[in-house]
Order: structure tokens, then C-alpha cells, then sequence
């Protein structure tokens, strides 16, 4: 999802896993008007365990976030969202790009052959010890593959 800004209220859908619907995603269509007093967003609250949730849109370009669930009025049932803001939108982007430049590539590992690979010839019953070899890919003609893994010594 992307981020917006600013947002000035309308149509939203709101994602959360309220406590109420027992550990399953409830997601909300609903109007949110700007809050007059705060930088939030006023809406119907979907229930406890939904904080942290995303407040989105949808765009041409996707789907973006603009705000968070943040918490309800006991009393009315009013959800509040904090409105992403230039300043937290600004911010977001930041640490994004903290990130970027600091994440290191995790380099992939070179696997070494196996000993002790158990293998049974089914032709002509006869266990014999291999040294397995990492796969470089593909094998021209092969049309199929049957392959399965069994721990402890081969039985007969």
C-alpha cells in the first residue's frame, strides 16, 4: 500500500481484528470526516484490538493509507484515526529510507555435497551411499519428478 496525506474525509475502509469477531479480519467501508479539534479522522469503531489498523483508499494507483485506528468512545461508538499529517508522512518516508540504507543483503549460501545419501536402486534392490549435489537446474526432456525425504535407514 502506498501513503497519503492529508486526507480530507469521504469513503475509507478500515482493517482491523477487533476482539469481537474472535481473531478474524473485519473490514469496514464507512464516511470518516476530518476532526475539527485534532488531527484525526471520525468514524464508526470496529472494537477493541483493532488499533494500530490501516484507514485506506482506494486510488488509481492503488491502494494507500491514510490514517491509523487509533481508539473508540465508549459512550458513542465513535472510532478515532489519526490522520497521517505532512509532518508523519514525512517522517514515514525517513525511516524508510534509514532502512534502505542500512539493510545489508543477506548473502545466499553455496551448499556443499552430502555423504552418507542413502539411495535405492528399485531395479535391482541394492542400497547404495551417494554424495548429494546442489541442483543447477533444469534437466532438458524432463517431463516429471517424483521426489520424497525419509529419515533413518532405508528398509526393505
Amino acid at each position: 500500500m502506498g501513503i497519503e496525506s492529508n486526507f480530507a474525509g469521504g469513503s475509507v475502509s478500515i482493517t482491523g481484528y477487533p476482539s469481537s469477531a474472535e481473531g478474524a479480519q473485519v473490514d469496514s467501508t464507512q464516511s470518516v470526516t476530518r476532526d475539527s479539534n485534532y488531527t484525526l479522522l471520525d468514524g464508526t469503531a470496529l472494537g477493541e484490538g483493532s488499533s494500530g489498523g490501516p484507514v485506506w483508499i482506494e486510488t488509481t494507483g492503488g491502494a494507500s493509507v491514510v490514517g491509523v485506528v487509533s481508539s473508540e468512545s465508549v459512550t458513542n461508538g465513535t472510532g478515532y484515526n489519526n490522520l497521517i499529517t505532512t509532518a508523519e508522512f514525512n517522517q514515514i518516508e525517513a525511516w524508510v529510507q534509514q532502512d534502505d540504507a542500512t539493510s545489508t543483503p543477506t548473502p545466499t549460501p553455496t551448499p556443499t555435497p552430502t555423504l552418507g545419501l542413502d539411495v535405492l536402486d528399485t531395479t535391482t534392490g541394492q542400497l547404495l551411499l551417494a554424495a548429494a549435489q546442489p541442483y543447477t537446474g533444469p534437466v532438458s526432456g524432463l517431463t516429471s519428478e517424483y521426489i520424497t525425504r525419509s529419515e533413518g535407514p532405508a528398509t526393505h
